[in-house]
């Protein structure tokens, strides 16, 4: 029900932008700053991302090292966009392994408006210290970008998913359809630093305890126009585990980015 509130949302919203355009600007909009409003010029027909790396140590009583990456792409043309995502991160303590998390995703985004879209996504997720093997996940929906401006953007998407869970040596392998409700918003103040979030939210429409979240924080602060550092916050809520593990994820990752 919440999924297709929210899709009642955004159809509406597509419905009234060409009548919202023609009455001119609103009562609100004129409150929010005109540099804020202003659409950028998006770059087309080429890739556009970053690719992060970090690592860590600390040593004395205890030890403890780590690495990973991460790359995202993004390919915008003026109908569509694809965009690819791919992450990595080992972490040892005193030679035990305590975090080997990885995953790749793929979208495919097709604008049936200027602010509406269908969009497709596949992901691959492996967490080994959660004895999770893989889980595949196929989903699409639509989606609305309620914002696209230099400073602010910010977008809502509502769909159906297929969610397949792999556990290691586990009566917890599961396969489900469920709900996907999502949102994104990405501010940046100043070509120097920007903070976004975005936050992905799977009930299952078969078992009202088989849900979880996959929620990504992160703050930027730029050297150059190429590179920047950041830190991350991945946090994961998986409502059913596996016995022995927990429900709730914490990665805390500062890195370098390069931007391409």
């Amino acid at each position: 029900m919440q999924a297709l509130l929210l899709a009642a949302a955004l159809l509406a919203a597509a419905a009234v932008e060409s009548t919202t355009a023609a009455a001119g600007p609103s009562a609100e909009s004129s409150l929010i700053p005109a540099a804020a409003l202003q659409e950028p010029e998006l770059p087309l027909d080429v890739w556009t991302g970053t690719i992060s790396l970090f690592a860590g140590y600390t040593g004395g009583n205890s030890k403890s090292d780590g690495y990973g990456g991460k790359a995202n792409a993004q390919y915008r043309r003026e109908k569509d966009r694809t965009t690819l995502q791919f992450f990595y991160d080992k972490k040892f303590s005193d030679d035990t392994r305590t975090v080997d998390k990885r995953f790749a995703d793929a979208k495919y985004d097709y604008f049936l408006s200027e602010k509406t879209y269908w969009w497709g996504k596949v992901r691959f997720d492996v967490d080994r210290e959660a004895d999770l093997m893989l889980q595949s996940l196929a989903s699409t929906g639509i989606g609305r970008q309620f914002a696209e401006s230099e400073v602010w953007k910010l977008g809502g998407e509502a769909g159906v998913s297929y969610i397949d869970q792999d556990f290691d040596g586990s009566a917890a392998d599961d396969d489900f359809v469920a709900l996907r409700l999502g949102a994104n918003a990405d501010y940046n103040p100043s070509k120097r630093w920007g903070i976004s979030n975005s936050t992905d939210y799977f009930p299952s429409l078969e078992d009202s305890d088989a849900w979880y979240v996959v929620a990504n924080t992160k703050a930027k602060l730029a050297f150059t126009e190429s590179m920047s550092g950041s830190l991350t916050y991945l946090f994961t809520h998986q409502e059913t585990p596996p016995a022995g593990n927990k429900q709730d994820d914490h990665n805390i990752l500062l890195g370098i980015d390069w931007n391409f």
